[in-house]
Formats: structure tokens, sequence, C-alpha cells
């Protein structure tokens, strides 16, 4: 595989019934249907004007929404920079501000604290509200897709060399330092992960 979306892409076409994912006790999604939602993601993305290279960033708790969110990003051709939902929203903004994100998608109870800490940047924010029910993606790609249709989109060519994503760590002084990752080494630690512990279909 040439870069980390392309696993989805192969998944959904030999297996578009299979579950992909399961939030228990919320729902579960199919291959085919993850596909599709990540494309909305990328399709959104594009039109609130993140490019090939930007960096963006994802303060969503693990769910389906978070697995759509960063296979969106990837397919947009951008860097997804995820942080801990629960944790300070001092340190996201500091790590959103300290790579330069051009986006992020985030739970709506932390967007507008993210946006007043990241000083005056302009970010786009894509909320995305829990409290009103499950799947909160798919409602709010639905809501700007019926005020503001995102022309649909293909999926960026990547190059093994370039960046998948940027993982923070608190580092031995306590200061988050990003670790850059590339679609080559992310793409072997998924391969590896596939022989090691040989997940059945």
């Amino acid at each position: 595989m040439a870069c980390l979306h392309d696993y989805l892409t192969a998944s959904a076409r030999q297996r578009p019934e299979h579950v992909a994912l399961e939030d228990p006790g919320v729902a579960e999604i199919t291959y085919g249907e993850l596909d599709m939602l990540s494309n909305r993601v990328r399709d959104r993305l594009r039109r609130m004007g993140v490019r090939e290279g930007d960096r963006v960033g994802i303060a969503l708790r693990k769910s389906i929404d978070s697995v759509a969110a960063i296979f969106g990003i990837q397919k947009c051709g951008a860097v997804h920079v995820p942080v801990d939902a629960t944790g300070p929203v001092e340190r996201s903004a500091l790590i959103f501000e300290n790579c330069t994100v051009r986006a992020a998608i985030a739970e709506a109870r932390l967007a507008e604290s993210l946006a007043e800490r990241m000083g005056d940047r302009e970010v786009a924010l894509l909320p995305l509200d829990y409290e009103s029910g499950p799947l909160p993606l798919s409602r709010a790609l639905e809501a700007l897709d019926a005020k503001d249709p995102a022309p649909v989109g293909q999926d960026a060519s990547r190059d093994p060399e370039e960046l998948a994503y940027i993982l923070y760590t608190s580092g031995s002084t306590g200061k988050p330092k990003g670790v850059m990752i590339s679609q080559r080494n992310a793409t072997a630690f998924v391969d590896w992960c596939s022989i090691a512990f040989a997940p059945r279909d």
C-alpha cells in the first residue's frame, strides 16, 4: 500500500458489506459506509480551504467519527494531528498552534475554547455535537451540505515519503514535542501488525 487511505479503499472494494468498526451500544459501520463517510470529510475539508500538505487537528473521542475523520484528512492529502479530547484544552490548543493547523475537527464542547486559545490565526473548525446523539459527523456534514454543498472530488495521490500524521508526546521537559510520521512509516507499522496479529476477515 502506498498510503494509509489505500487500506480503506481496498477493503471497501473487496468487502463493502463487512462491519469495519463498532461503537458498542452506539452504532456500527461497514467498510463501504466508512469509505463514503470519509469521502464526504475529504470534500468538506477542501471546501473549508484545506490543501495538500496542510495540517488538520482532531480533538475527538475514540469513535467511528474519529476514524472517518482520519481517513478523510488522509484522502484530502493533508496531515492529521490528533490530541486527547479529554485532556486540557490549553495543551490541545498549544499543539494545534505549534504545527499551524489549517483546520480542526473537534467536539463542539471544545471548539470555542480551542479557537480562543489559538491566537490570531484563522482556523476553520468543524464542530461535532455529541450531546445531540450518536454519529454527529454525518449530521454535521448533512447540515453543511444543505447550506453549502461541497463538490465531490478525488483522493489525493500521496508519496510514501510525505507526512501522514504528527504525534505529540510530553517529552523529557513536559512540553509537547511533535514526532513526524511518514506514509511509509505508517504503512510499515500496519503491515507489521497484520503479520504479527494475523487478524481474521
